[in-house]
């Protein structure tokens, strides 16, 4: 897959790029970036992804788009237009590259951003994934100004300005993390972790960096001192809040039409004091039973009346234009590319809130249930049901099946509820 994307960087006179001779320039830079990123591996890198592959494969096609050589071809000679740039390629290529997570492709990433927001100056999706690129880079003065430049855009929603806000306390919370205990590991004979972790914040190091620099300064002053100690007590709070914030859904991309996104403090006010029913397959909930009933996965043809929440995950898409009032997608992916694009391909209007990042993956989300044994991919039943018994609001959680709990939930999960149920019988659980 690779050599085919390589092979579209060989010279070739078969069409001259549209537009001026600035945005011929731009582009061309780009290409050059991309020729770089997959000419040279570096050191140490593995293989590149096969999603970043095939968009960078589509980018270099639209850059030199197989056309007949010459002036003389059936088409003709291109014209030289300012919107000959294939910007929906350009930008389809970030995404993939901030997602896998390495240096080369974080440098990648900027420069494919820079080059959109200096073709497209006015183009929302180019300054979001840009703020989104310097975030990666750990340059959040600048990510401030790309995602304030995107939220001051005509149609950006209000909303928007929620990350900006993100950022600048995320930058103010790391200045008082650096310093505190700054010298503890000259007291606990470690390497230096305190300025390390300062020396990261201060030149503006890659997000990865810094969040593992933080980590190591408190394990080495947890060991120093304890954890009864004021300044790590503060430490440990800062580092919950930092973990937190970088888990929070990145700016909004003005794909979810009139819904809003529900965060995890919002879904356990609207669940408290009432009783809640999850369906798994073709079954219905006895009539005016529960106060909220959630349906799993990919909805049944047989499905009647209103549905209060959908949960369910970003390969299942069928039943996504049915309404519910809260659509919650599912992703246990460690990065949220995927996920993001799943929630920018809800159909507009089919629901009237939307689960944010936090409750992308709620079992190993460090800052709610934390529990990484349940495996890449947990059945969507068993992660509702364990988000509603960690969120501990509703006074009756009960779990009902078309078919026998055993075909729907893995050993284990079925193990964790049979053990905790107040009552059972051949397609049902009653957990409260």
């Amino acid at each position: 897959m690779r050599r085919q994307a390589a092979r579209l960087l060989r010279p070739t006179s078969r069409t001259a790029r549209g537009g001026s001779p600035q945005t011929a320039a731009v582009l061309r830079r780009c290409e050059r970036s991309c020729a770089g990123y997959l000419a040279d591996p570096g050191p140490g890198r593995g293989g590149t992804p096969a999603p970043l592959v095939a968009a960078l494969g589509a980018l270099l096609y639209a850059l030199r788009p197989d056309v007949p050589e010459g002036p003389g071809g059936p088409e003709g000679p291109r014209t030289a237009s300012p919107d000959a740039v294939p910007l929906d390629e350009l930008l389809g290529a970030v995404a993939p590259a901030l997602d896998a997570d390495g240096a080369p492709e974080r440098e990648l990433a900027l420069a494919l951003t820079e080059a959109a927001v200096e073709l497209r100056p006015r183009s929302k999706g180019a300054w979001r994934l840009r703020g989104r690129a310097l975030e990666e880079a750990g340059r959040l003065s600048e990510a401030i100004v790309a995602h304030e430049r995107y939220a001051a855009l005509d149609g950006a929603e209000p909303r928007c300005l929620r990350r900006p806000q993100v950022l600048r306390e995320q930058r103010e919370l790391l200045d008082e993390a650096t310093g505190l205990l700054p010298d503890v590991a000259q007291t606990a004979g470690g390497s230096g972790s305190g300025r390390a972790f300062a020396a990261a914040v201060a030149e503006g190091r890659p997000l990865p960096e810094v969040r593992d620099a933080f980590t190591a300064h408190l394990t080495t002053a947890l060991a120093a001192h304890g954890a009864a100690h004021p300044d790590v007590a503060r430490l440990a709070v800062l580092h919950g809040r930092h973990r937190r914030l970088l888990a929070l859904d990145p700016a909004p991309d003005g794909h979810l039409a009139d819904a809003r996104l529900l965060g995890v403090h919002e879904l356990r006010g609207r669940l408290e004091g009432r009783t809640v029913c999850v369906l798994a397959g073709e079954t219905q909930p006895p009539a005016a039973a529960y106060d909220v009933v959630v349906r799993c996965d990919e909805l049944p043809a047989s499905v009647t009346g209103p549905i209060d929440v959908h949960a369910t995950r970003t390969g299942s898409r069928r039943g996504w234009t049915t309404h519910a009032a809260v659509r919650i997608v599912l992703d246990e992916s460690p990065r949220p590319g995927r996920w993001t694009e799943a929630i920018r391909s809800l159909a507009p209007g089919a629901q009237d809130l939307v689960g944010d990042a936090g409750l992308r993956r709620p079992l190993s989300d460090p800052a709610l249930c934390d529990e990484r044994q349940w495996g890449e991919t947990p059945s969507t039943p068993f992660v509702v049901l364990r988000l509603l018994d960690f969120l501990d609001v509703s006074p009756r959680i009960e779990l009902r099946t078309a078919a026998p709990p055993a075909e729907t939930l893995r050993a284990p999960e079925l193990d964790w509820l049979r053990a905790r149920a107040q009552d059972c019988d051949r397609t049902r659980i009653t957990l409260r």
